[in-house]
């Protein structure tokens, strides 16, 4: 199980390796902000900074099926289950991203709620 996951990220090429580090350093701020007292804009911004993780491995997906767009095109002979495992290992980066991307979304949606509990607890109106 574990060598499967270590060669499941061998494939997942630099983009998707950055777009692991990303989301997970992305995680620990949007874990910190939640324990401490961040506002909502603080939180809006961290949305933002979400889709970092999607748009890396979007573009390690888009470069990995041109490259094999590129081998299919240079006329050597390829089986379909090669060019089909060549785009499985291609997709590796944008699922990396997306579930990065949806976990941060969840967390950051956690954290705008909370951040607008605590400021209506505080007196003040909710922010819009």
């Amino acid at each position: 199980m574990f060598d499967r996951f270590l060669d499941y990220l061998q494939n997942a090429g630099a983009l998707g390796k950055g777009a692991l580090l990303v989301g997970l350093l992305l995680l620990v701020a949007g874990a910190v902000m939640i324990t401490g007292r961040s506002t909502r804009t603080r939180f809006a911004v961290f949305l933002a900074l979400a889709l970092l993780p999607l748009a890396l491995g979007a573009i390690g997906a888009a470069v990995g099926h041109s490259v094999l767009d590129q081998v299919a095109a240079s006329g050597d002979t390829y089986t379909p289950a090669q060019l089909d495992a060549g785009r499985a290992n291609a997709a590796i980066p944008l699922e990396i991203g997306a579930a990065f991307t949806g976990l941060l979304l969840i967390v950051g949606a956690v954290g705008l709620f909370l951040a607008g509990e605590a400021r209506s607890q505080d007196g003040a109106a909710p922010a819009r």
